[in-house]
């Protein structure tokens, strides 16, 4: 499966990632049923794992962020007389297990 980033630990080895909604389910049933997960992307789509916690807001301000301007966005839209609905939002953040194997072009 592919990531839009990948978070690796202070040795480099994958902690989690983040890909298209749907991917954590999918990492889940991996676990549980002992099925190796490759990961595949590209190096410049590392981030330390520390990124997700060094940031000047929390994850949970990050999320009422967006949740308010997107519906500002929505409302103004069908304002103006766009039959518009949001259907889903389309990340995971999936974190790593045993099975989880990374590659990247190195």
């Amino acid at each position: 499966m592919g990531a839009h980033t990948v978070f690796v630990n202070k040795k480099g080895e994958i902690d989690s990632f983040v890909n298209t909604v749907g991917s954590l389910v999918i990492s889940q049933l991996c676990e549980k049923y002992n099925i190796p997960l490759f990961v595949i992307a590209e190096k410049d789509k590392e981030k330390n794992v520390s990124f997700l916690t060094t940031g000047e807001i929390s994850t949970e301000q990050e999320v009422d962020l967006v949740d308010k301007k997107t519906k500002l966005i929505l409302t103004n839209l069908q304002s103006q007389g766009h039959k518009i609905r949001i259907l889903n939002f389309g990340y995971d953040l999936i974190p790593a297990h045993a099975n989880t194997k990374y590659i990247n072009e190195l």
